[in-house]
């Protein structure tokens, strides 16, 4: 999380006092503009939304003022201005006062007062964020094994989240190469996960929602591309986070599609999850490659104990274990449970359809409801309805 600063200046002597004053704070993404544009200031908000916006001012234009005053009126709340400048009479001090301007930063700039400031809304913005988390948060799906199932669960979930529980909610697919969600929703997104991952400067509320594509339960999908596109060097440890940051921080809840790939922005995302969501089966080779992943976590500051097992295709006439023996292997003492109805299933990836539209009844569709349960009562606490939750923890 980074408190985004714009900084739209006149001169060189002011962009390095302000660097300078703040090249010590961690947590904070500077953006400096010189020189600054004067018809450029009604901009912000439209493009981008920073947490802090510094603006430095001559007292010898009016409709710059004025300028300013709008662009405070039409942004949203947590978004603080700060007005450096060299004059400035008390009249124009007044109307920005009255305008919401925060602070004025007579140059030459003062660092250590400039650094408290920046500090306090840094530590602020950290509340914010963490507040929000605790009210939902993220969950990533990620398979044991290839072919596990986790991007039919992560997105028939987040489908159930946004229909049948009607919280906001984004689900990213964050398979870049083989994703399949928006397929699995018969959607035809017009832009893409890569358009934020590769331009990570222009990465806010406005710029994200622009980029979902919204299906008709109400739920937010910002898809893999259609194509398969090189990645190395493309994303980024701070571009994953930066747009997690921001999804995190309009929406309820988010589902990730995990790839079975460990990279750093991979790590990086699983980091912001709780739960990790291990889809498993009962063969034997994918609960060694859930093992062999439990124990490589801690090694990438992961710890073991967000992670929660999905035992998927459940209750086959064929398995390999019992749920005690996975439970045993995988040191978990609950096991979540999505039983096996093939026939659902199929139907609804070559329709492009949730499976609760094939079918509302099946064991499938009350299974992936109860998990959506889950996730709701995890972070809000219980819920009214009743009955769900029994069905979850399967045992045998």
């Amino acid at each position: 999380m980074n408190l985004k600063v714009i900084a739209e200046l006149m001169n060189e002597e002011a962009s390095e006092q302000l660097k300078a004053a703040i090249s010590h704070i961690k947590g904070i993404s500077l953006t400096v503009r010189l020189p600054r544009i004067e018809a450029d200031i009604t901009r912000i908000g439209k493009s981008e939304i920073p947490d802090v916006l510094i603006i430095e001012i001559t007292d010898d234009s009016p409709d710059d003022i004025d300028n300013i005053v709008k662009v405070i009126k039409d942004n949203p709340d947590h978004m603080s201005v700060y007005i450096v400048y060299r004059e400035c009479s008390s009249e124009t001090m007044r109307r920005l006062v009255k305008g919401g301007v925060k602070e004025f930063l007579p140059l030459p700039l003062q660092a250590q007062e400039l650094a408290l400031s920046l500090l306090e809304l840094v530590s602020d913005k950290r509340v914010r964020v963490q507040a929000h988390k605790d009210s939902g948060g993220v969950t990533a799906f990620i398979n044991a094994k290839g072919g596990g199932g986790s991007t039919l669960l992560a997105t028939n979930t987040a489908v159930m989240l946004a229909s049948e529980y009607k919280v906001s909610t984004a689900l990213i697919d964050f398979d870049i190469q083989f994703g399949t969600a928006a397929i699995y929703l018969d959607l035809n997104p017009r832009s893409n996960v890569m358009d934020a991952l590769v331009d990570i400067d222009r990465i806010d509320p406005v710029f994200i929602q622009a980029l979902m594509t919204k299906h008709k339960s109400g739920l937010d999908v910002l898809a893999s591309p259609s194509d398969i596109e090189p990645i190395n060097g493309l994303i980024t440890v701070e571009g994953v986070n930066r747009l997690l940051d921001v999804v995190t921080d309009i929406y309820d809840f988010v589902i990730l599609d995990i790839p079975r790939l460990f990279t750093p922005w991979t790590i990086a995302a699983l980091k912001h999850a709780d739960p990790i969501m291990l889809v498993t089966h009962h063969d034997l080779t994918t609960i060694r490659d859930a093992r062999l992943i439990m124990d490589s976590l801690p090694k990438m500051e992961i710890p073991t104990s967000k992670v929660e097992i999905i035992n998927n295709r459940a209750m086959t006439k064929v398995e390999e274990t019992s749920i005690d023996s996975l439970k045993e292997t995988l040191h978990k003492t609950q096991i979540h449970r999505v039983r096996n109805d093939y026939k659902t299933a199929i139907h609804a990836e070559e329709n492009g359809m949730p499976v609760s539209d094939i079918s509302s009844r099946s064991d499938l569709t009350k299974d992936i409801k109860a998990l959506a349960l889950y996730l709701v009562e995890k972070h809000h606490g219980k819920q009214e309805e009743k009955g769900f939750l029994d069905s979850l923890f399967g045992k045998k």
